[in-house]
């Protein structure tokens, strides 16, 4: 059996430097949600009473950032064809980081508001297509379950970053988290400029982790996927008018809508169902704890069975949620959890892994600077379906049968996604693309 025959997607064989780019996702992710959390629901509150400002005012224009960061993300997905995924983070991070040491300083609410949208725009950047292009480089084989551990972050540190904050703002002081948090970004920075350039082959390693190539023939390889990089064969027109790319869309933009339909309204659901608050955020809890979890099982599962079979598994347990979520009674409620839990650990990994599947690792970036943006559009939909059903007659129960649909929509859909049509589509067109 030769060497192809024997790779094992799922096997943690990732090397020194393959391990530190996981740590980097792991860490970015966690932290940037630690301190987007914290910011979210308790500093701001305190900026707010102290200075007179309202700070329902303030969310609210912070509830149209998602709709601006479209553009942001559109414009950075161009630059990255570009420009070395290592230099764009070299910006993107510090920028962030700047803004994390700065925001508790600004007295007045327009520069507030200003620092608070760039500190959105560049942690989305930073966790939303920089990690995902650095994940598609080194391991366009193995990606699944490095997605699966580095998106664990975002629900651990949802979890964690409300507790963390009290913790150290208690014994160092509100702005001193924040330089702390900010050291931290900056420390990521550094190592990532050092140890971490665009693709294993420049610092002696192999995609994958998997030298199954001559080192000659891993840089032959390498140095052609970067004129396809450059000259990609799919032009933002012909991606538009591929029905793959639809299908790709729909179901992987349907997850997230469903997820954040889930997400954007655990504790008030809870609340409605006759639970007091601290029983609404122990149940919270539970999905948060399952959401770190089951961020590496779906992308264990994605590694074994494939990102169209395991976007099915998706809609299957958005649909079960969606059913225990309907039936009145505390055990449902639990299991609820655990499975909205899942959603959400799977949610984010979905449309990376589907996109570097089907159009591989060297056009990766026409297609994800594309899709990301209008799948991003998919999700915020949730927030807003599940707030205006909320307040209609049937209340929760209106907003979970509307993510029902959806589900046995991804579930539907996910099944007309061909993972080898984009190959064929090459082909007729006489195009040699390396994948």
């Amino acid at each position: 059996m030769n060497k192809k025959e024997e790779f094992n997607a799922s096997k943690m064989n990732y090397g020194p430097r393959g391990w530190l780019l996981v740590i980097y996702g792991l860490a970015i992710s966690f932290f940037a949600t630690c301190t987007a959390d914290s910011l979210k629901q308790l500093a701001l509150l305190d900026i707010c009473t102290a200075r007179g400002w309202d700070y329902y005012d303030i969310t609210s224009i912070a509830a149209l950032f998602g709709w601006i960061n479209l553009i942001a993300y559109r414009a950075i997905g161009k630059v990255l064809q570009k420009y070395s995924v290592r230099k764009v983070g070299m910006i993107i991070l510090p920028i962030f980081a700047i803004t994390v040491a700065t925001i508790l300083h600004m007295q007045s609410q327009i520069a507030f508001i200003g620092i608070y949208y760039l500190f959105t725009a560049a942690m989305g950047m930073v966790t939303q297509l920089v990690i995902p292009t650095y994940i598609n480089n080194w391991f366009p084989r193995k990606k699944g379950v490095i997605i699966g551990i580095t998106t664990a972050g975002f629900p651990a540190g949802a979890c964690a970053g409300i507790a963390l904050y009290y913790f150290l703002e208690r014994t160092i002081g509100a702005q001193a988290v924040y330089f702390f948090y900010a050291g931290v970004f900056i420390v990521i920075t550094i190592l990532a400029a050092i140890f971490l350039p665009d693709y294993p082959e420049e610092c002696g390693g192999y995609p994958d982790n998997d030298p199954s190539v001559s080192r000659e023939e891993a840089n032959k390889i390498l140095a052609a996927g970067k004129v396809e990089v450059d000259n990609s064969f799919w032009t933002t027109k012909r991606l538009l008018t591929t029905p793959q790319f639809w299908m790709v869309l729909i179901a992987c933009g349907l997850t997230a809508l469903c997820n954040n339909s889930f997400t954007s309204c655990l504790v008030p659901r809870m609340l409605a169902a006759g639970y007091d608050r601290g029983a609404a955020v122990g149940f919270v809890s539970i999905a948060m704890i399952c959401g770190a979890v089951g961020s590496f099982v779906i992308g264990f599962v994605d590694s074994k069975i494939g990102p169209r079979n395991t976007l099915t598994v998706m809609g299957g347990l958005a649909l079960t949620a969606c059913i225990l979520n309907i039936i009145p009674g505390t055990f449902t409620a639990v299991a609820a959890m655990v499975f909205i839990g899942c959603i959400m650990g799977g949610a984010a990994n979905m449309l990376m892994s589907t996109t570097t599947s089907m159009w591989g690792r060297y056009t990766f970036r026409s297609v994800y600077g594309l899709i990301l943006p209008i799948n991003e559009l998919f999700g915020s939909l949730g927030k807003l379906l599940t707030a205006r059903a909320a307040k209609s007659a049937l209340g929760f129960n209106l907003a979970y049968g509307l993510a029902a649909v959806f589900a046995i929509i991804v579930i539907v859909v996910s099944r007309m996604i061909k993972l080898d049509s984009i190959k064929k589509i090459e082909v007729e067109n006489g195009v040699d693309i390396l994948h």
